[in-house]
């Protein structure tokens, strides 16, 4: 399903960090945590290999079993102490004594989205620490995957010293927040990443310095605010997501768009009547060439908002008057953006209902 064009730099900006995202890059052993703590510290590689160690000790049947899981697993304890991924690390070095988490890593790696019930991590047998580095794992493999919303959900409540990651954690959360149009959880998250003097990854830094400058103008229910949650909803779509909650996202652009038409509305009302009271004598009547005073309230029915997204197939003629409103008052680009997102929902849910 093609994605529609994205009509604002930072939906631009957006695109290409979807791409710089889904690379495997390097992770510097520092991450942070969520927006609700604003200082972090980086982990030391040997408090990370320590607390593995000592996770195979406790589990082992035996000296000789920990020993053995230990020396398998030097070649992955050995990257901690340099640029590799750090959570690719630990997940590798688990994996050696534990299948589920073997399993977990390999559905990371190749589809996120399949990753079961995360019940299991809960369990006493599970150390706090490798459990909460695994759900920023499975965290930041949905956010790779462009899986915005289960990605949060994984990732809630994980604060930046609860993880050997703590720089990852801010950033994907970010991400997923950006992408989600939270403005104001994404400018929190990005200022916890930003602000912590700890050395961050040349990518991290990067592109979290565009999303700030990209988030820094962003008003609520402006067409460009409006503009990013009608990608959000393409994306939503294009992934098979037709839930409640993309159903929930369209209600509220449908409210944006009555709330900035009826503003213009009532702009160019007063704009004619400036006109009028300014031209025409008082007690004649107006000329039939005049415009007369527009009495739409700009209103878009949601009563009929089914199963589906079927608002996106408005009549014609209403659909046509959104059109021209948002041309007349915003550039040319936006109308193409709004004509293009209305007929792409309109046939959604044609093929829908053929099926």
């Amino acid at each position: 399903m093609k994605q529609i064009a994205m009509t604002y730099a930072g939906c631009l900006l957006s695109a290409a960090l979807v791409l710089t995202t889904v690379a495997t890059a390097a992770e510097s052993g520092s991450e942070t945590t969520e927006a609700v703590s604003t200082a972090w510290t980086a982990v030391p590689p040997e408090q990370v290999e320590s607390a593995i160690v000592a996770w195979f000790e406790a589990t082992a049947e035996s000296p000789e079993q920990a020993a053995q899981w230990q020396a398998e697993a030097r070649p992955t304890l050995d990257q901690l102490y340099t640029s590799a991924d750090r959570l690719e690390a630990i997940a590798g070095t688990a994996a050696i004594a534990s299948p589920e988490v073997a399993k977990l890593a390999e559905q990371c790696r190749t589809a996120p989205t399949e990753v079961e019930q995360l019940d299991w991590l809960d369990s006493a047998e599970v150390p706090y620490w490798l459990r909460n580095n695994l759900r920023l794992l499975v965290g930041r493999a949905l956010v790779q995957t462009e899986h915005y919303e289960p990605a949060l959900a994984v990732l809630q409540g994980l604060q930046p010293d609860d993880v050997f990651a703590p720089a990852s954690l801010l950033f994907y959360r970010s991400v997923a927040e950006h992408q989600l149009v939270q403005i104001d959880e994404a400018r929190a998250s990005l200022k916890a990443l930003l602000d912590a003097e700890q050395p961050l990854p040349e990518r991290f830094s990067q592109v979290a310095r565009l999303m700030q400058a990209d988030l820094a103008e962003v008003e609520q229910d402006s067409l460009d605010h409006i503009a990013r949650r009608m990608s959000d909803v393409e994306r939503r779509l294009s992934l098979g997501e037709a839930n409640d909650r993309a159903q929930e996202v369209e209600r509220g652009i449908i409210e944006s768009l009555d709330k900035m038409i009826d503003k213009l509305e009532k702009q160019q009302q007063q704009q004619q009547q400036q006109q009028q009271a300014g031209s025409q004598p008082s007690g004649e009547p107006m000329d039939d060439s005049k415009i007369a005073e527009q009495k739409g309230e700009g209103k878009v029915d949601v009563k009929d908002i089914g199963d589906n997204s079927g608002w996106g197939d408005l009549p014609p003629r209403e659909r046509e008057r959104v059109i021209q409103q948002i041309g007349r008052d915003f550039p040319g680009h936006y109308r193409d953006l709004m004509e293009e997102y209305l007929k792409r929902l309109a046939t959604d849910n044609r093929d829908d209902a053929d099926e």
